[in-house]
């Protein structure tokens, strides 16, 4: 894990005299809206079913928040997810119409986001996304006119830059972060 700070040196220089904590905070929104958006960060978690109950509790990593349930794994296998799903919040039980034979314990693909609390995020995702959630960031700070670090138009700047980054990282989900070309080439019937 990366604590937030880490991010400063890419943040802090374009946005001279904002206090640390402000800036913390700016670059965890950033960091929680990339991963809400683009679902950039998944894991397998655990979760159980009680015999006899139609809930399904998971179980999420220390500062992080559920995002989504993408699948269940069963005996390795992926398992499609009901459309009548509800997911309540982590911890919590989501409810779905799923057998209930007996007392069970299996892992869902997830998507998270850091949690408000939180005082540090995924390497990978700093390695990967750092100059990313650093436009997410700056731009959050800039759009505050009553401040000296003000500036509406490099605001706006970092603000596109930042829905662009999340526009392909999106993309890039996707295509299962292939960097070849989408496209079949047509062959003749015989």
């Amino acid at each position: 894990m990366v604590k937030w700070e880490k991010y400063f040196s890419r943040v802090m220089p374009e946005v001279k005299g904002v206090p640390a904590p402000m800036a913390i905070q700016a670059i965890r929104d950033a960091a929680m809206e990339f991963c809400q958006k683009t679902w950039v960060w998944q894991d397998n978690v655990p979760y159980e079913m009680e015999k006899g109950f139609r809930e399904i509790f998971v179980s999420v990593p220390r500062g992080a928040r559920l995002v989504s349930v993408i699948y269940l794994l069963e005996n390795d296998r992926e398992k499609k997810m009901p459309d009548n799903i509800m997911i309540k919040s982590q911890r919590t039980p989501v409810e779905g119409e799923f057998p209930s034979e007996q007392d069970m314990e299996y892992e869902a693909r997830v998507a998270l986001k850091p949690s408000e609390t939180s005082t540090e995020g995924p390497e990978f995702l700093y390695n990967d996304h750092a100059e990313a959630i650093a436009h997410g960031a700056k731009a959050r700070l800039m759009y505050d006119l009553r401040k000296d670090w003000g500036q509406p138009e490099l605001a706006r700047m970092h603000h596109q830059q930042f829905r662009q980054a999340i526009a392909q990282e999106k993309i890039r989900m996707q295509q299962g972060y292939s960097r070849n070309p989408s496209r079949v080439k047509a062959r003749r019937f015989v």
